[in-house]
This record gives C-alpha cells, sequence and structure tokens, in this order.
C-alpha cells in the first residue's frame, strides 16, 4: 500500500518589519529589548509611561538601575542561567524604581532572542504593571490579619459549620467556652456526640431547633438564641448564640457561622437572685404568720396558766389544763422554727468559740452518725470568736451532720467538719457570697462536707423551701430554719453537690472578738404588789385582754391600745398618770418605734417596756441609750411579764 502524497506545505509570508514595530509600540503593556551586557536598546511607549521616563532616558539605563536591590538578586540568577542556556525564559513578580523614586510592582516574562547561528543577540521582555493587584492583596492580607486578631482575642466563641455539619473554623474562644482543642473541634460535626443540646430551662433541646439548623434552614440570621450544652464530661455550658447563612457563588447556603457567648455564671447569678427573692418572699410570709400566730399563742398561753391557776393541782380539769399548755408550747416551737426561717427568731445571743462549739458537740456529732460515717475535724487555729445563739447554733450544726448522715447512706467515706477565718478586703470578696450579700470584712467559715449521694441541679435549688424534703419521713422546715438561723446572725450560706460525689455547705459567720458576757441565772419571783396606771399597746386584742388580767391582778389600773395612733390619742390626755407603756413593736398605721419616739417627746422620762415576736438585729442602733426600760420576747408567760414590769419600774 502506498502512502498518500502530502499536501504542499503553505509559503510562510513574510512579515514586514515595519508591522512588527507597529506592534511593539501599540501593546498596551511594556515591552523591552535589552542588550546582554543588560542595558535597555528599544522600550515601548507603554514601559516608558510606566515608569516615567521617555524612551531616549532609558536607552543606556541598565536593568539593575530600574530594580528594586531587594529583588536584584534573584533576577541576576535568572539573568546568569538564561544565558547559560539552561533555561529558555524566566518569569517573576518584581519592583521596578520609578523615575520619581516610586516603586511599582510587575510581572516580568523575558526570553533570549538569537541569531540565525543560535547567537545569543539580546533579551526581550514583557512587562505588566500589577501594582494594583499587590495592594489589593496587601489589603486583603491586613484584613485577614485583623480580622484573625479579633477573632483571637475576642470573648466570644466563633465556628464556621458547613451545611452537613462539619466544623471548618474554630477561634480560641470556642475552644476554651467548649472545653475542647481546635484540633478536635475541625475535626469532628455537629452530630458527634461531643455535646448534647438543653433548652434554658435545662430540658433536652430538638436539634431543629438550634440557631444553627434554623439559620441554615430559613436562610436568614438568628439572633439572640438562649441554650445549653451538656459537655461530654457532664458539664453544662450556657450560652447566647447568633447564626448567619453563608452563601456561594450561586446563591445556595454552603454553610452558617456560628458567634456564642458564655453565659454561665450570669445565668447562675440570675438562678442565685431568683432563689433569694422567692426565699426572701417565702420569709416574709413566713414571719407575717409568725407574727400573727405569736399573738395568739401568747394569749393563749398565759390564758391557760392563769386558768391552770384556778384549779386544784391533780384534778382532771388540770390535766386536761397542763396538756393544753403543752400542745401550745409545742406551737411555740414551732412558731420559733418560722421565725428561725424569717431570720427574725429571737434568741440570747453571746460571745462564742466557734471551735469551742464544735469540740463540745464532739460525743453528740459522733452518735448522730453512729456508724455510718467517720467524723473528722479540722479546726482552725486562733481567734475563732462570734456573737451568736449558742442553743440555735448547735442545731444548726446538728442539723447538717444530720443531712451529711444521711447522704452517706451505706457508702464507706467520711464527714469532715472545717472551720477557717477569712478577711475579705474591698473588692475582694469570693462572687458566691457577695452574691449574696457578704461585705468586705473579718469572717469565721464553717464547712459540713460529705462523701454522699449528692444533689442534682432541680434538688439544689429546692433545698431551702420550707417542708421540701427528699426523705420519705421528713417533715417541718429542716434546712430553711437552719438558713434562717444564719441570717439572723448575719450570715450566709453556699452550697455545691455533685450527684454521686457529695455536697459542701459553707456557713459564713462576723467575726467577733470582744471578750465574752454572761448571763444571769433566772431569780425567782418575789411577791410584787403594783401601783398605777400601765397603758397596754398591741394590734393583738387577745394580748390587751390577758396583759390587762396579770396587771391587773398585781394591783396596776390598765388602759389599752390597739395601735400607735390610739396610743398616742390616749397619751395626749392620760400621759402625765402613767408609771409604765407595755408596747408592741409590730403594729400598722403606726409601729413602736415610731410610737416610742412620739411618746418621748411629750414626755422624756415615761418608762417603756418593749414586746415583740420578732427578733431585731438593728435594735440597739435604733434605740438611744436609756430611751427603754426593757424588752419582752412574745410568747411569754405570766411570771416573764411580772419579771419585766418589776425590772422596768425597779429601773433595772
Amino acid at each position: 500500500m502506498s502512502a498518500l502524497p502530502l499536501p504542499p506545505r503553505p509559503e510562510i509570508p513574510q512579515v514586514d518589519p515595519a508591522l512588527l514595530q507597529a506592534a511593539f509600540q501599540a501593546l498596551p503593556s511594556g515591552m523591552t529589548l535589552v542588550d546582554l551586557e543588560g542595558h535597555y536598546i528599544q522600550a515601548s511607549p507603554a514601559f516608558c509611561k510606566m515608569l516615567g521616563y521617555s524612551e531616549e532616558e532609558l536607552r543606556g539605563l541598565s536593568i539593575q538601575e530600574l530594580t528594586h536591590p531587594d529583588d536584584w538578586a534573584r533576577q541576576i540568577r535568572f539573568l546568569i542561567e538564561l544565558k547559560a542556556g539552561s533555561r529558555p525564559s524566566y518569569q517573576m513578580e518584581k519592583r521596578f524604581i520609578r523615575k520619581d523614586g516610586e516603586e511599582i510592582w510587575a510581572w516580568l516574562h523575558a526570553a533570549l532572542l538569537r541569531n540565525e547561528a543560535g547567537e545569543p543577540i539580546c533579551l526581550a521582555a514583557y512587562i505588566q504593571d500589577i501594582s494594583d493587584r499587590i495592594a489589593a492583596e496587601k489589603a486583603l492580607s491586613r484584613s485577614l490579619d485583623r480580622l484573625a486578631g479579633i477573632l483571637t482575642t475576642m470573648e466570644d466563641g466563633v465556628v464556621e459549620i458547613d451545611r452537613e455539619g462539619n466544623f471548618i473554623y474554630a477561634n480560641e474562644a470556642a475552644e476554651r467556652i467548649l472545653r475542647l482543642p481546635v484540633e478536635t473541634i475541625t475535626t469532628r460535626s455537629t452530630n458527634s456526640n461531643l455535646w448534647s443540646l438543653l433548652d434554658w430551662d435545662g430540658q433536652p433541646m430538638a436539634p431543629e431547633d438550634s440557631p444553627l439548623s434554623r439559620a441554615l434552614a430559613t436562610r436568614q440570621v438568628v439572633r439572640g438564641t438562649r441554650f445549653g450544652l451538656r459537655l461530654e464530661d457532664g458539664v453544662q455550658v450556657w450560652l447566647i448564640a447568633n447564626a448567619a447563612p453563608l452563601f456561594d457563588g450561586e446563591d445556595q447556603v454552603r454553610g452558617a457561622l456560628v458567634t456564642f457567648l458564655d453565659v454561665t455564671e450570669t445565668r447562675r447569678g440570675e438562678q442565685a437572685l431568683q432563689q433569694s427573692q422567692r426565699l426572701e418572699s417565702l420569709g416574709l410570709l413566713a414571719g407575717s404568720i409568725a407574727h400573727d400566730y405569736n399573738n395568739l399563742l401568747g394569749a393563749l398561753i398565759v390564758s391557760l396558766e392563769m386558768a391552770r391557776t384556778e384549779t386544784t393541782p391533780g384534778t382532771e380539769q388540770c390535766r386536761q389544763l397542763e396538756r393544753a399548755e403543752g400542745l401550745a408550747q409545742r406551737s411555740a416551737d414551732l412558731t420559733r422554727q418560722l421565725l428561725a426561717y424569717a431570720g427574725r427568731g429571737q434568741g440570747k445571743k453571746e460571745h462564742l468559740d466557734l471551735n469551742g462549739l464544735v469540740r463540745d458537740m464532739g460525743d453528740l456529732l459522733k452518735v448522730s452518725i453512729a456508724k455510718r460515717a467517720l467524723l473528722d475535724l479540722d479546726l482552725a487555729s486562733g481567734d475563732m470568736g462570734l456573737w451568736g445563739d449558742k442553743a440555735q447554733l448547735q442545731q444548726v450544726l446538728l442539723n447538717l451532720l444530720t443531712n451529711a448522715a444521711d447522704a452517706m447512706k451505706e457508702r464507706p467515706g467520711s464527714i469532715r467538719i472545717t472551720t477557717a477565718r477569712f478577711t475579705y478586703p474591698q473588692g475582694q470578696v469570693p462572687l458566691p457570697i457577695a452574691r449574696k450579700g457578704l461585705g468586705p470584712g473579718d469572717y469565721l467559715m464553717l464547712e459540713v462536707k460529705d462523701e454522699g449521694c449528692g444533689m442534682d441541679a432541680v434538688t439544689l435549688r429546692r433545698i431551702f423551701e420550707p417542708f421540701f424534703t427528699t426523705k420519705v419521713e421528713g417533715r417541718g422546715l429542716g434546712l430553711s430554719a437552719m438558713l434562717g438561723i444564719v441570717r439572723s446572725h448575719q450570715g450566709v450560706v453556699t452550697v455545691e453537690s455533685t450527684p454521686e460525689v457529695g455536697t459542701s455547705f459553707q456557713l459564713f459567720f462576723p467575726a467577733f472578738s470582744a471578750h465574752g458576757k454572761t448571763h444571769e441565772p433566772a431569780r425567782a419571783l418575789e411577791p410584787f404588789q403594783g401601783r398605777g396606771l400601765v397603758m397596754v399597746v398591741d394590734d393583738e386584742a387577745a394580748i390587751r385582754v390577758v396583759a390587762s388580767e396579770i396587771l391587773t391582778t398585781l394591783g396596776f389600773e390598765v388602759i389599752t391600745a390597739e395601735d400607735g395612733l390610739e396610743a398616742l390619742r390616749l397619751f395626749q390626755t392620760r400621759g402625765p398618770e402613767l408609771v409604765l407603756v407595755l408596747l408592741d413593736l409590730t403594729m400598722p398605721h403606726l409601729d413602736g418605734f415610731q410610737t416610742l419616739q412620739q411618746m418621748r417627746a411629750l414626755r422624756p422620762d415615761i418608762r417603756v417596756l418593749l414586746s415583740s415576736g420578732f427578733a431585731d438585729p438593728d435594735l440597739d442602733i435604733r434605740l438611744s441609750p436609756g430611751s427603754v426600760a426593757g424588752f419582752l420576747p412574745k410568747p411569754y408567760r405570766v411570771q416573764d411579764l411580772i419579771h419585766a414590769v418589776k425590772d422596768a419600774l425597779d429601773g433595772e
């Protein structure tokens, strides 16, 4: 088979040199010819304009003269390789020096031209001005650096997530907030078991309700979503997040950018405030109930006591009255618990040593926990004095220890009682106790810590509610009364608890280093005969009746008033005759303090015996020295009233 004949090769037309020269001159980019020594032979108008030289000025100038010094070493290497024949051409980005001294960036493509014999004759170069592109790249780089700096230093976490839920980017704040290294975050997806979603109430959140899912689904920015994450280690993190969809060039959602702020501490503060306000409201309610109940009990106890004195001892009638008195006294105990919860309980306060208080109860404490746990005491050295009611504080300690022992159940472990003394300067009070109102100063800390079953967050929020208990046999006020006792000592309580780990109660009391005070022992009632006019001022009618009967029996003439306003009206007319005023502190319209002030203004020497079922920690501050003749706590018995009246009139 013979080969097909090839078509004749077309003849290549000769290009007119004038045409080539015209093209050289017309190109929008620069063109140059350079001799083998590196001097410019010819330059296009575009190149001349680029550098600000005329073609005549350029002729004779060298490449090195027009090249930035920092770029010359790289270009001379290319030139050497080109002349040596190791490369046919080269290209590079370089800086030229203009005639006015300014720098411009250019892209250069150069090649060596040879004659028909293959000998090099000159260098031809194509030059394009890329200064605008370089400037834009530098501006973009600066913007990216600023953005990186912002993302690195900002408190908000930032993550980028693609449409499939894969994490593409996470900043350092995200690493800190999510408790995961960036490398771990960016190799996972939202479907990984990194955490579970929680709504603001702590309940499981559906994935479609997350800000990310809503932003992807709606193609709109989602702002201010409050939610929580339960991390792999069980820690709960609470966030406020914004999510914005990201779009590709075809307006399709390619992912989302999510920013989030850690508000865990803020949420805890809000919960603590809400709990404090709730407990405060319950305290006000308990105090109000206790006030009215106290008045009724006081009248009942005195009436029963007076009735019993009219009966023959040992008779059935006397026994029934004694039983009724006992029931009334038990009711009074409940009232004292209500007052303790409200922080208004009466008590006999004295200088105490906190360590001594714990040691004195050592045997009782060990019996209380029996064989359920080991008792470990860690008592601080130095001055551990405080001003308080010994019986109430012992009850607090016993209550906490009993609860700790119950929490231990059958677990092996110990219960530790720790005491310490702290001094908190201005601005350095720890946040958990500062939120509860503790200011700068010296404080004693009593901690009861167990290794028991612990409590979850829901239980922890309710432990100070009256009648709330986790025990089948639990009843009464429990920790709520304990809280009230601590408050009445101007103290605060903090609690930390973790399920299956244990619970720590920390009680903080103001330190008190004064010398101890002693209380006089109860003395027997001496025969007492009253004379003159006494006014009984109380908003409870039963109290006015029984107090009037007792005082009348003693020989006094008695007038009564149901509130401060009525007392002042009577005082206007009969004030000069009065030998004593029995004045209740808590009354409507005009309370005891206001009434006392106005009585003192009318008659400075009037003897006033104050009476109340509430403890007022500021009583000594609100009363000037010598302004009252005594204080009678409610509910009181017959002999309590007689003693108080006798002491007030005797000036004791």
